[in-house]
């Protein structure tokens, strides 16, 4: 099983926030930002792929600071700046554009951990990813955040999850998680906010229609199915 580079940094950027890991020991070449500037032969040991994952980790533990952990944890709206900037706008319609401008006054140097609601095409996912990758001390890449629960916006919309679990069927349900997140990912997205697991016994309830009902086994089949699916082989 592989990930791929920006899914690994945002998996040990994750593991950064875990407290016990700021008890390992560090290796003396890497107590600063300084020495992140490797020479021409050498990455930094946490860009090494071929590396050990608990290396990696504790390699990027060590040189990063308690703002940048935090700021891992950090998820920014699509709808404010730098990004989409609507006041009153939760979710925008469209993507507007990213302001080169503001971005270093909003984000500073720090890393972006996560980004939410933006729904941009992938080319200007790319600029986002891109300007955050290049202007941060570690280069952390930031991770993308969208619905899609019953189809990617702008993609293909499939019944809602009340509506699937009527047919009973995981392949079903493992084939609509599978199109969905292919959607969702040729458009940069990271993480799709689905399936929802909750058991509705409550028809009053205003989320009754995101869950696949009443019945915990029923729900569990195919929420499972669901995510096998959108994971892929991965």
């Amino acid at each position: 099983m592989g990930f791929s580079r920006r899914t690994t940094l945002k998996l040990l950027a994750a593991y950064a926030a875990v407290p016990v890991l700021d008890q390992m020991p560090l290796s003396a070449t890497t107590s600063s930002h300084e020495s992140t500037n490797p020479a021409p032969s050498r990455l930094p040991a946490y860009k090494q792929s071929h590396l050990p994952i608990e290396v990696r980790v504790r390699d990027l533990v060590g040189r990063m600071t308690v703002e940048e952990k935090a700021r891992q944890l950090d998820v920014y709206n699509g709808a404010e700046r730098p990004l989409n900037y609507r006041r009153g706008v939760i979710h925008p319609k469209r993507f507007i554009g990213f302001m080169l401008d503001q971005a270093k006054q909003v984000w500073g140097d720090a890393g972006v951990g996560a980004i939410h609601d933006l729904y941009s095409p992938a080319e200007l996912s790319n600029t986002v990813q891109e300007w955050v990758v290049k202007n941060s001390c570690l280069g952390i890449p930031v991770m993308f955040i969208e619905e899609g629960l019953h189809g990617y916006p702008g993609g293909t919309i499939f019944p809602t999850p009340i509506g699937l679990a009527a047919t009973f069927n995981p392949e079903i349900a493992k084939g609509t998680g599978a199109a969905i997140a292919a959607e969702a990912r040729a458009n940069g997205v990271d993480m799709i906010l689905a399936p929802v697991l909750d058991v509705a016994r409550e028809p009053r309830w205003g989320r009754v229609e995101e869950d696949f009902g009443e019945d915990p086994y029923l729900t569990g089949q195919l929420g499972l199915a669901y995510v096998q699916g959108a994971q892929g082989t991965h």
